[in-house]
């Protein structure tokens, strides 16, 4: 077969636990019409409340889902069910000379690339370039206007004195955000937001906030000179201002070859936008890289993608002086293929890393970093992890599954994957005898 997932896998992509109860439920043969397999794909039908059962696919090569249920869930209970099923027990699988045609017709539309799309009048290259440099022009004067009166209002936050603060309220940081919105600066106005909660986060906030001030006149300076300064400087700021890449435009760049085991994955939720950081690391450059998918309200994200998954494929890395985030430009999924059993990191190299990161680029707000020989410790209230050589990093006050992480590795020394913003680290996996367990 082209790839075949673990059972712990293939739950590792369910939407939600509900999703997870109900496809256990779902994989065992009575609940199927049928099922079947090739080199390339499974389907089934599955007996479901309705008069017909529902067509369902899985396309192993990059673990795709096809289902005819009206679940607006990806993947669906009935793709994650067959696929259970499929883990478990392929030998049960029929292997018929010729699938249907409800899954080759879907196979092939997948696989088929899309025609260019004809036009009446299509622009020249030279047409297209005109029209992006004048929607260019115009979306940095809008930046320009909202970065001016932003100046204003940073220049009479600081004169004011920051003592009251924690007084100002909600309001206070989101007139000002809402102007960078209308400026076209979303980045900007997030930064502002995070500010109100900085001012009322306790200890310590009057130089968390003055460190985010002084961020957020550096990235004004750095926009107003950005003609003198090198393109990936360039590029760093207006990502940080809120400028955004496209697939299409990053798909036009060489790419990063290697076999990319995903060693980290952190969901986050704000205002209903849910944001998935999910990081790689390749098996022979030894690059972490990081790929960002957004998914709002109900929606679910793109596609699925699990920790312990290995990807053969080609990564684009975003423009900037330290590249971290990336795209998948090709990509087939290894089943055969594992975790590396050993990783270097200590956490010395962790502050040292984090400083020539925020060297490259200031606005940096976290990297992923993998640490070798380190045990998880409580101090008074606060976990932290710690080393032979009585180095330690402290765990996030907001990190809630320090006792899972205890009664995995069973207070011994051990390999950790996490997420370093510069203050306190957040566990992601274990590297537990070259198996990568997810916190």
């Amino acid at each position: 077969m082209t790839t075949t997932l673990s059972a712990a896998q293939i739950l590792a992509l369910a939407p939600d636990s509900s999703s997870v109860k109900s496809s256990r439920e779902l994989s065992i043969p009575r609940k199927w019409k049928l099922f079947a397999a090739n080199e390339v794909a499974i389907w089934g039908e599955c007996i479901g409340s309705g008069k017909d059962p529902y067509q369902t696919i899985v396309d192993l090569a990059q673990t795709a889902f096809k289902c005819s249920c009206p679940s607006r869930k990806f993947p669906c209970k009935h793709g994650l069910g067959l696929y259970l099923l499929f883990a478990t027990e392929q030998h049960s699988f029929q292997r018929p000379e010729a699938a249907p045609d409800w899954v080759t017709d879907w196979l092939t539309k997948r696989s088929t690339p899309k025609p260019p799309r004809i036009e009446t009048s299509t622009p020249t290259d030279h047409q297209n370039a005109e029209v992006e440099i004048v929607r260019e022009s115009r979306r940095q004067s809008k930046v320009a206007g909202g970065i001016v009166d932003l100046q204003i209002w940073l220049s009479d936050l600081v004169r004011k004195g920051l003592a009251d603060a924690p007084t100002f309220g909600y309001k206070f940081w989101d007139q000002i955000a809402a102007r960078m919105v209308d400026a076209q600066a979303p980045g900007i106005a997030r930064q502002l937001r995070e500010m109100s909660s900085i001012a009322a986060s306790g200890t310590d906030w009057q130089q968390k906030l003055l460190d985010r001030i002084a961020l957020l006149h550096l990235l004004i300076e750095g926009f107003e000179n950005r003609e003198n300064l090198p393109a990936d400087t360039v590029a760093d700021i207006k990502t940080a201002i809120g400028w955004t890449s496209t697939h299409d435009d990053l798909s036009k760049s060489p790419g990063v070859y290697d076999q990319w085991t995903v060693i980290g994955q952190r969901i986050v939720e704000e205002d209903r936008l849910k944001a998935r950081r999910t990081w790689l690391f390749g098996q022979q450059t030894h690059q972490i890289a990081l790929l960002l998918h957004f998914a709002y309200g109900n929606a679910t994200f793109e596609y699925p993608i699990a920790v312990d998954m290995v990807i053969d494929g080609e990564l684009v890395f975003y423009p900037g002086a330290f590249p971290q985030r990336a795209t998948l430009k090709s990509y087939v999924l290894n089943a055969n293929s594992r975790a590396n059993g050993t990783w270097n990191g200590t956490i010395a190299s962790v502050v040292v890393g984090y400083s020539s990161a925020i060297t490259c680029n200031p606005w940096v707000e976290r990297i992923g970093v993998a640490i070798s020989d380190v045990r998880l410790a409580i101090q008074g209230n606060n976990w932290l992890l710690h080393n032979s050589e009585s180095h330690y990093l402290p765990i996030s006050s907001d990190y809630k599954r320090a006792w899972q992480f205890l009664s995995v590795n069973g207070g011994h020394s051990q390999s950790v994957f996490g997420e370093w913003d510069g203050e306190s680290f957040w566990p992601l996996t274990i590297l537990d005898n070259g198996v990568l367990v997810a916190l």
